[in-house]
């Protein structure tokens, strides 16, 4: 499965019942998932670029999350709830695809993230 084949497959599953969303409400449920809609309406660019960035780590590297904003910016390009959800489910997609290894929690040095617990990673 390819990176972005992988990203479509996380972003299409609904939060309140696990089955299939389309066009960013559940067919099942009907629960709208305003932040997957964000996340799949940014993911396409910034999501190359997500991975890209990944991809020039150097083996071995820890990051998070946020050392990838830093480097290439938040998708929607401002801070607010559900506006860019893109970048935890592109984490999450990226290391399914072997390229990061999830290695425990650390908390968020950025003033905006309040202290948010973040995922630590390691570059393959």
């Amino acid at each position: 499965m390819t990176e972005l084949a992988l990203f479509d497959v996380l972003l299409t599953t609904c939060n309140a019942c696990g089955r299939g969303l389309h066009n960013s409400t559940c067919r099942w449920c009907n629960h709208p998932d305003e932040g997957k809609a964000a996340a799949l309406a940014a993911k396409s660019e910034w999501h190359g670029r997500a991975i890209a960035w990944v991809k020039a780590q150097r083996g071995g590297t820890t990051l998070t999350s946020e050392d990838m904003i830093q480097a290439i910016g938040l998708p929607s390009g401002e801070i607010g709830q559900h506006k860019n959800n893109a970048v935890g489910a592109a984490m999450g997609a990226i290391s399914k695809t072997g390229l990061i290894e999830h290695l425990g929690y650390v908390k968020s040095k950025r003033k905006a993230s309040h202290g948010a617990v973040l995922s630590l990673w390691r570059r393959a």
